[in-house]
């Protein structure tokens, strides 16, 4: 009977598990933790089948006759044979390729020649093949430097993926060297991601190697150490000698080849056929800086060819008058560079990965923006590649990152 009259214990409750004061934050939609383990693989399984889809058309494209496909493959004796002298000549090549130095990616062609001849097919399956790569390890990337935010991962990399601001760099055999330098630049990132939260030194040693083979792809990687700068920012690292100390093989290496690719392209005219004064280099590179935002953006009026917006007499630009675009993209970046500082001073949750993400497009854009003059465009879509990263990053940043 006296079992009978006890009241029946209540289950616990919230109340019960809180001490005063406690409080409880609600998950918001794409925070971090909520997504169930398996959804990370089901969303990269989406994004890598939709990227396949947009660009398989590239796989029906041929070698482009009047273009730089001639030179690279189909007249170049380097890519007709992978014997051990070959290959020691591809690298000791002294004058470079088109003014360009990247063994790596005149191996890789030499490979794709081994196995297919001419058939442009092999060709342009290797270059959709690292592009796919290249998407999945943005979404790697992002993920990690996002505290695993699937949200700003998912969105970042399927913006990535399909731009159609890198039809240049995929579908153009030539352009071989922007997908194999962004692979192994990013591989590199994500070591030296791993090597911050392990201090595990092996991957501190693989991301010096991964970087390695991206200067030897292209030397637009020379831009790796600035952004492993930009990730000790983002991950709150104390300044201190040990921070600069572990930047300076990276540094090494990217003044050394970058020395060699700008010597390369001065011996080989690259760079002599072309002189500005310097106010107006540094109108073009502002210019540069504010439409390839544009045009990762709002990716209309895409070519091929971007002319510098001047009259050509006699193989010479007529600069007498400075176009009034100048002068609207130089007030419009030092606003964006502006902006970018107040992002990283804020000390405001809801805007590092914005300040990271428009200083990391800084940061990778800054070696093509024809400061120096090489070639006679102004800007190309393809070198957007690495930099678009950056500005795709903010996607998704106000909803899935807590302010």
């Amino acid at each position: 009977m006296k079992q009978m009259n006890k009241k029946p214990k209540q289950a616990p409750t919230l109340k019960t598990h809180l001490k005063s004061g406690d409080t409880v934050k609600p998950q918001k939609s794409g925070s971090v933790g909520t997504e169930p383990p398996y959804a990370r693989w089901i969303l990269i399984a989406v994004i890598l089948t939709v990227t396949l889809m947009a660009f398989y058309p590239s796989l029906q494209n041929g070698l482009l006759k009047t273009w730089d496909d001639q030179a690279y493959v189909t007249r170049n004796e380097l890519v007709k044979s992978i014997s051990p002298g070959n290959i020691v000549k591809i690298f000791k090549e002294d004058k470079g390729l088109y003014a360009n130095y990247h063994p790596l990616t005149t191996l890789s062609l030499a490979i794709n020649y081994h196995i297919s001849k001419e058939d442009p097919f092999g060709y342009h399956f290797t270059n959709l093949l690292l592009h796919l790569l290249n998407t999945l390890l943005v979404f790697i990337f992002i993920y990690l430097l996002t505290k695993k935010n699937l949200l700003i991962a998912g969105v970042s990399s399927l913006l990535f993926g399909l731009s159609p601001v890198h039809v240049e760099s995929v579908a153009w055999i030539s352009e071989r060297k922007d997908v194999l330098y962004a692979f192994f630049f990013l591989a590199s990132l994500i070591s030296y991601q791993h090597f911050f939260k392990k201090q595990d030194w092996k991957f501190y040693i693989l991301s010096i190697l991964l970087f390695l083979c991206s200067l030897l792809s292209k030397a637009m990687a020379a831009s790796l150490p600035l952004v492993l700068i930009l990730i000790d920012y983002l991950e709150k690292r104390r300044w201190s000698w040990k921070f600069l100390t572990d930047k300076i093989p990276f540094f090494l290496l990217a003044i050394l080849l970058g020395i060699y690719a700008i010597t390369i392209q001065a011996e080989g005219n690259a760079m002599g056929a072309v002189t500005f004064p310097l106010g107006m280099r540094i109108f073009h590179a502002c210019y540069g800086f504010s439409a390839y935002i544009l045009k990762i953006l709002i990716p209309t009026g895409l070519s091929a060819f971007y002319p510098y917006p001047y009259p050509l007499i006699n193989s010479a630009w007529v600069t007498n008058d400075t176009p009034a675009i100048f002068y609207l993209t130089f007030i419009l970046t030092v606003a964006i560079f502006c902006f970018s500082i107040y992002c990283i001073i804020s000390n405001r949750k809801n805007l590092e990965i914005p300040g990271f993400g428009l200083l990391f497009y800084a940061v990778t854009i800054a070696l093509v923006l024809q400061f120096l003059p090489v070639g006679r465009a102004i800007m190309a879509d393809r070198y957007a590649y690495i930099p678009s990263i950056g500005i795709f990053s903010h996607a998704g940043t106000d909803h899935g990152m807590e302010k």
